[in-house]
C-alpha cells in the first residue's frame, strides 16, 4: 500500500534511503510491542501494590532502554521527521492511554515520573498526544471508565 500511495507516514520502495526509514520505523515499532507495550496493561491487572511498582519500573526501564536511544534523532518525530510517521501512527493511541490512565489515578502516576526523566521519549511522547491525527476521536473519559469497568470485571473473574 505504502508503494501505491507513498506519504509522510511510510515512504515508498525504491531507493536505499526509504528502505532504511522503512526498516527503522519497523524495528521501533516492533521494540515498542514486543519490549515494553504490554506493561501498561500487566500494571493495570496486578492486585499488589508492591507488584504495581515492580511493573512500573521494569515498564519505564525499559521504555529507557528500549525505545529513548530510537528517539535520539526525533525532530519532533521518529527518525528526524517533522510530520508524523507509522511509527507514531501506531503507537500514539497507547501513549495516550498509559498517560491518561495515569492521570486519573487508574495507572500509577510514578510511570509519567519515569518517562519524564527520558528526555526524548517524554519530548516525543509530549508532541504525539497533541496531534489532532492522535486526538480527533480521544474521548478520555468515556476510554478511561471503560478502562476500569474492563478492570474490575477481569478481577472479579479471576
Amino acid at each position: 500500500m505504502a508503494d501505491a500511495y507513498p506519504s509522510h507516514l511510510f515512504p515508498a520502495a525504491g531507493n536505499p534511503k526509504d528502505a532504511l526509514t522503512r526498516a527503522r520505523i519497523n524495528f521501533f515499532v516492533d521494540t515498542w510491542f514486543s519490549k515494553v507495550g504490554s506493561y501498561w496493561f500487566q500494571i493495570l491487572r496486578a492486585d499488589d501494590e508492591g507488584e504495581k511498582q515492580k511493573l512500573v519500573k521494569e515498564f519505564t526501564d525499559n521504555v529507557g532502554k528500549e525505545i529513548e536511544p530510537l528517539l535520539k534523532d526525533a525532530s519532533p518525530f521518529f527518525g528526524g521527521s517533522s510530520k508524523m510517521t507509522l511509527a507514531e501512527a501506531l503507537i500514539a493511541p497507547f501513549v495516550l492511554r498509559v498517560y491518561a490512565l495515569a492521570k486519573h489515578g487508574v495507572l500509577p502516576q510514578s510511570i509519567v515520573d519515569g518517562f519524564d526523566k527520558l528526555p526524548n521519549f517524554s519530548k516525543w511522547a509530549a508532541e504525539v498526544v497533541k496531534q489532532d491525527s492522535v486526538t480527533y476521536i480521544w474521548e478520555e473519559k468515556s476510554t478511561v471508565e471503560g478502562m476500569i469497568k474492563k478492570i474490575e470485571s477481569m478481577k472479579k473473574s479471576k
